[in-house]
């Protein structure tokens, strides 16, 4: 974790911001999607990340 400037034990920020470079082909694909959907980009990739998530975890949470 130190190699991400995260010291062992220490708290993570709770900020909720999570940034990630993508391709740019990747990023206009996602935005196309998410104006076909009528939602925001973030609202998109947050689904896109969550619904996976939910069915693999017990309990689905």
């Amino acid at each position: 974790m130190e190699r991400f400037g995260v010291s062992a034990g220490a708290a993570p920020k709770e900020s909720g911001k999570f940034v990630v470079r993508l391709p740019r082909t990747l990023r206009l694909s996602l935005e196309r999607e998410a104006v076909r959907e009528g939602v925001n980009l973030n609202q998109l990739v947050l689904t896109k990340l969550a619904v996976p998530l939910a069915v693999h975890t017990p309990g689905g949470e």
